[in-house]
């Protein structure tokens, strides 16, 4: 086999391997979700310097391949150039930017109402509802954890939490 022909092997062996089986987990353990957050680690600080960016996050694309999310303030001056213009990829992973709302953290019950944190919930319960079971040792009534986040599997909807 000629060097070339042995380094191409090498190459593609490497690719194989970084990849991972197709059904393989993207968590932090994926080469390629490692990739981005090395990136995003790299990037971020710059960015967020940026009047209208809100942070980054690890992501994926429409096709399920891990991505950096550019999150934009859809309030921000600019905000739509800002999004035209994003680098479709940063150093050398993709970008995808999202416009949405600053981040808020919320302390107590969202605009002095909302749901005692002790009440039985009722369905469709809202993500950033704390819960657990009923019969919980620790207290008696919370917290098994925070209804985080919507995560699409394989096409089917799960819950993110702690």
């Amino acid at each position: 086999m000629s060097r070339a022909g042995v380094s191409l092997a090498a190459i593609l062996g490497t690719i194989s391997t970084q990849a991972g089986p197709p059904d393989a987990a993207l968590d932090t353990t994926h080469a390629k979700v490692k990739s981005v957050m090395e990136v995003q680690h790299k990037v971020t600080h710059g960015l967020m310097s940026m009047e209208g960016i809100l942070g980054t996050a690890v992501g994926v694309d429409e096709t399920g391949e891990p991505v950096l999310v550019v999150y934009v303030d859809h309030h921000g001056k600019g905000a739509g150039d800002m999004v035209r213009d994003m680098p479709a990829k940063m150093l050398g992973v993709a970008t995808r930017p999202e416009m949405t709302e600053k981040f808020r953290a919320f302390k107590g019950r969202p605009g002095g109402g909302g749901v005692s944190h002790t009440a039985k919930q009722t369905i469709p319960i809202q993500l950033g509802t704390s819960g657990g079971w009923r019969n919980d040792l620790a207290n008696g009534y919370c917290c098994g954890g925070t209804l985080g986040a919507l995560v699409r599997i394989n096409g089917e909807l799960h819950i993110l939490s702690n």
